[in-house]
């Protein structure tokens, strides 16, 4: 669904009536609630929504209108609400949101802003290359996303009230499905989590596709390049993946932490035969440790440009300290 702007006011224009029935005079039991530590309240995210009502929606319009890419928007404090709506009620803070959210949209319109608009390019500060288009759609997304968290508080205020009745409600952070087919005693349907795939942050992510695609041979399969540039990807090798994003700062790659990324890192890659990875990659120019046998596997390993170990790993009926070196037929 693309965006368009007779289908996106709309719902944008909602928003604060809608808060305002959820919220507008509840007890402060529910206003005030939380799902623990270092979580929102509904009082906290109306607080956010006006934040980005004066800071961010028709400012960053204004921005790519006025600088295009050449400039990043100013960064956004997503908890400046925290200390902005400190002493005010809730009423207040609904009126400020329909009244800002009323004025924006004006703003939007006397912009006469056209679908050829969409396509202009801006820049933000850690996402790097974005358009009109996408930061409009987001506008509408994180109404709707903070409208489903408010509800998503409220509702598990009564985790333990319900009783038995959680079985039935997914919004509690229950797996209604697996409980519903416990107690129906019928057979369990394919399990919902499929894989475990490791996501690697590193520095530079070209260096790290000339080791894993062609010293490896794994395969990109899947990749985000926005301006041409690989900042994402995902990797496959058999069955096995892995994903591989650069740390990028200020438009620019950086912001990696200090020292060596990949530090007490290790990835085990469970194989068929360990030993023709290590032909393979010493065929590739790679350097491999020598292959060994622990706990009844031939290991041999691998250090990626930022410093993750990879083990390519096989079961063997080899004595346990066997290394390769030592074999007459390694096969």
């Amino acid at each position: 669904m693309d965006y368009r702007f007779d289908e996106a006011l709309p719902v944008l224009q909602r928003t604060p009536a809608v808060l305002r029935e959820l919220l507008g005079g509840l007890p402060s039991r529910w206003i005030d609630a939380t799902e623990g530590p270092n979580t929102w309240s509904p009082f906290a995210v109306v607080g956010h929504l006006i934040h980005g009502e004066r800071t961010d929606w028709i400012p960053r319009v204004e921005h790519i209108l006025a600088h295009g890419d050449a400039a990043p928007f100013p960064p956004f404090d997503r908890e400046a609400m925290f200390t902005a709506s400190e002493g005010l009620s809730l009423g207040e803070l609904l009126d400020t949101f329909a009244r800002l959210r009323a004025e924006n949209l004006d703003r939007l319109a006397a912009l006469k802003l056209t679908d050829a608009d969409l396509a202009r390019p801006g820049r933000h500060p850690d996402l790097g290359a974005v358009t009109l288009g996408q930061h409009l759609s987001s506008w509408v997304a994180h109404d709707l996303s903070h409208i489903v968290q408010v509800a998503r508080v409220m509702a598990r205020q009564y985790t333990d009230a319900v009783g038995p009745w959680r079985a039935y409600l997914s919004l509690l952070g229950t797996q209604m499905a697996q409980m519903t087919q416990i107690a129906q005693k019928t057979p369990a349907a394919t399990p919902n989590v499929r894989q475990a795939v490791p996501f690697l942050g590193v520095r530079d992510i070209e260096a790290s596709l000339r080791f894993y695609v062609d010293g490896l041979g794994f395969t990109v399969t899947k990749d985000w390049s926005p301006e041409g540039r690989v900042r994402w990807c995902w990797l496959e090798l058999g069955d096995a993946a892995l994903m591989l994003q650069e740390y990028w700062k200020d438009g620019k790659p950086g912001g990696a932490p200090e020292g060596r990324l990949g530090q007490g890192v290790t990835v085990c890659l469970m194989c068929a035969d360990a030993l023709a990875v290590y032909r393979d990659a010493l065929m590739r120019g790679l350097s491999p440790s020598r292959p060994f046998v622990g706990n009844h596997l031939w290991v041999t390993s691998f250090t990626d440009p930022d410093g993750y170990r990879l083990d390519f790993e096989s079961p063997t009926d080899v004595p346990e300290g066997t290394v390769f070196a030592e074999l007459a037929d390694p096969a």
